[in-house]
């Protein structure tokens, strides 16, 4: 992405895997001067599915963060990053792919949400158990109790997500 402005009543909307800048234009030249406040919502990739047949957990919603009244400088650029939602998991052996894969961080200026967490895998154990992200990945479906992964991870208040529900 090459650089966007960005003018006061401006909505921006980028797709996923996107990597730039957002310049705040003003009128007063090229230097950096008198800004604006603007609305800024950040939503980070969603996790991804664990393995199998209709017994897996389901990936996490990214992290999602706002600020009602973020400070920006005219001429100046703040960089932003769109993250991805994680892929599925592929295979069905007794490992930690049975996971699904955690989504990725998106980012404007300093504010960063964290990807979802991929979801939990059929098998019986560990690999059972959703990822931690954003909002965290929920519990297969397996022969014993398995948890779903942990929510707002990293922890930020306010919470940019929940925790991931567990499977039976």
């Amino acid at each position: 992405m090459a650089n966007t402005d960005i003018t006061r009543g401006s909505i921006l909307n980028f797709d996923s895997s996107t990597t730039g800048t957002v310049l705040a234009k003003g009128t007063t030249g090229e230097r950096p001067g008198p800004g604006f406040n603007a609305q800024v919502v950040v939503i980070a990739g969603g996790g991804g599915s664990g393995s199998s047949g209709g017994r897996a957990g389901g990936g996490g919603a990214g992290g999602y963060r706002t600020n009602a009244s973020f400070p920006l400088t005219t001429n100046l650029a703040y960089p932003i990053i769109v993250g991805q939602g994680g892929k599925g998991a592929n295979t069905q052996s007794n490992t930690s792919t049975d996971k699904g894969y955690n989504g990725s961080d998106s980012t404007f200026s300093t504010i960063t949400s964290t990807g979802g967490g991929g979801g939990g895998g059929w098998y019986t154990g560990s690999t059972a158990n959703g990822k931690d992200g954003g909002s965290g990945g929920g519990g297969a479906t397996t022969t014993s109790t398995s948890s779903g992964g942990q929510g707002n991870t990293p922890s930020v208040n306010p919470s940019q997500g929940n925790s991931g529900g567990g499977g039976y």
